[in-house]
């Protein structure tokens, strides 16, 4: 029988017979290589291959790269099609300059300002930005997750190389992708801070997309003492923030009536209302952020000659946007507004304890230091972050809008770290205070046995009830007493006098039970 080659498509059996058994083929008189190469596929009738995920059918660095490359495109999207869903509301505007513009919002989303008109705004809306951080996260996620089947069995290092290659290219394609789209229409003058944008904005998203599947985690690398660091600041900063929306909701309630009045002197209507409220809410992380400003006492600049603290506001020229019409009235304000402050301490306080908790037997000199270095690093992140909403408006009066930086560092990590100190103190105190009380119990407990009677407890003879010295005289003493009871056992039972059988009648004694017979009594007569 002469065998198929491969890939002739017929499949026939290869028996023993037509080989000889040093290797030749008989039927040709061929001597066959030594190895030999099968290669089986079976197929269900009328059933396909099973096809894979897209992802795994490129090699891993092209599958990651174009993870990055799909984030630029989706967060593009994400600006674009609620300008496109603007534009079938009111299409006075060309379909290309609806397009134009959703672009520029999102380069401005990136750092690279927005045109309008002829002034130029390089306040970042925030609130779009935010938005393309879970975007890449996602992206380079999914694209971890094919890469990281071929590493599940690796060493830690290796993984840990892996996830540093994954989250690099995603990185660069973000970033280069960035920069491209922003060169291409035009804005040359801010690429550096467009690269600065999105540089950050693909490393808060794609580090933490790739940690999970290689299992890398960075705060296992810190040292033990530091491990909690970084989850008290983001709760501090968490807890400020809170803050910031509370005070921002508060003053919107209280002057909403003026927002309406400025939004209709400006005359905007059905369209125009949406897109302005659309507008100013891509600015909304940076009014809470400059609420976080204010709720630590250093206030807003609202150009050059406007300023908002909680003592009091001085309004200069504003310019003609609703939101501003939240400003609270111009002069000192109520001294019930100080209480806002309370927010930093509380802040503070919260950084403090996240850290305390992992040190359990840390002196309250080491508590007070800990929780308030655990503060102070929680202001300087909440100084950072609030320091990006800021930006200019236009020129002139319009310039300097934001937090007010110096007075924001003095302030933010000043309030976080008292109260983190004092904090940490009096954890430290209580703590101690606590170990010395368990200190004296236990020492008073081993004194005394508990489960000793003590002296005069009662424990005598009930038949005489007053516990004098004649009565435990009269009590039988050791050997003596015990000796004589025995004596008269033995006198009663004549069996005990007699020699032992050597056998124990069948069923008198049960597994479990203490045996009747007194030769196996459980209990010995004492000797005399």
């Amino acid at each position: 029988m002469v065998a198929q080659p491969c890939g002739s498509g017929v499949s026939e059996a290869i028996t023993t017979d037509s080989l000889c058994h040093d290797g030749r083929d008989m039927t040709t008189r061929r001597t066959r290589s030594e190895r030999v190469h099968l290669q089986v596929q079976v197929h269900g009738d009328g059933d396909e291959p099973e096809n894979d995920d897209v992802l795994t059918r490129f090699p891993w660095p092209m599958t990651v790269f174009a993870a990055g490359v799909l984030a630029v495109v989706t967060t593009w999207l994400v600006v674009t099609i609620p300008a496109l869903g603007l534009w079938v509301i009111d299409r006075t505007a060309p379909f290309a300059e609806a397009v134009q513009m959703a672009t520029r919002v999102w380069i401005a989303a990136h750092g690279g300002g927005l045109q309008v008109g002829r002034s130029l705004w390089t306040v970042v809306p925030l609130g779009v930005t935010i938005t393309f951080i879970p975007i890449v996260w996602f992206l380079t996620r999914r694209a971890a997750l094919v890469v990281a089947e071929q590493t599940e069995e690796a060493a830690e290092p290796e993984r840990l190389r892996f996830a540093l290659k994954c989250a690099g290219l995603v990185i660069v394609a973000y970033t280069m992708g960035v920069v491209a789209i922003s060169a291409a229409t035009g804005v040359t003058e801010r690429l550096g801070i467009v690269l600065a944008h999105g540089l950050g904005v693909s490393v808060l998203g794609a580090w933490p997309g790739v940690m999970r599947p290689f299992r890398v985690f960075v705060l296992d690398r810190l040292p033990w003492w530091a491990q909690p660091v970084p989850m008290a600041m983001a709760r501090s900063w968490g807890v400020t923030f809170v803050g910031g929306v509370a005070a921002v909701a508060t003053t919107f309630v209280q002057q909403w009536p003026r927002v309406i009045a400025l939004q209709d002197e400006l005359g905007f209507t059905g369209a125009g209302v949406a897109a302005a409220w659309v507008t100013q809410a891509a600015f909304w992380v940076n009014l809470v952020l400059w609420g976080v400003s204010w709720v630590l006492g250093a206030g807003i600049r609202l150009g050059a000659q406007s300023v908002l603290t909680p003592v009091g506001t001085d309004i200069g020229f504003l310019p003609a946007i609703p939101v501003f019409g939240a400003v609270p009235p111009e002069g000192p304000h109520h001294e019930g507004l100080m209480l806002w402050l309370v927010v930093g301490v509380l802040a503070g306080a919260v950084a403090a304890i996240s850290v305390l908790r992992s040190l359990p037997h840390a002196r309250c000199d080491e508590t007070a230091v800990v929780g308030g270095l655990s503060g102070v690093l929680g202001g300087l992140l909440v100084v950072a972050t609030a320091m990006l909403s800021g930006g200019d408006l236009g020129t002139g009066n319009l310039t300097g809008l934001g937090p007010r930086g110096i007075e924001l560092l003095v302030l933010a990590p000043a309030i976080m770290g008292l109260s983190g100190l004092t904090v940490g103190l009096v954890w430290g105190l209580v703590r101690m205070s606590r170990m010395r009380r368990a200190e004296q119990k236990a020492e008073s407990g081993e004194g005394s046995d508990p489960t000793r009677p003590s002296a005069g407890s009662g424990d005598i003879d009930s038949n005489d009830g007053d516990g004098d010295s004649s009565a435990e005289d009269d009590a039988p003493t050791s050997e003596t007493e015990d000796s004589g009871v025995w004596d008269r056992l033995d006198a009663e039972d004549p069996q005990i006098n007699e020699e032992p059988t050597g056998a124990v009648e069948e069923g008198a004694v049960e597994e479990g039970e203490e045996p009747t017979n007194p030769r196996l009594g459980p209990v010995q007569r004492p000797e005399q």
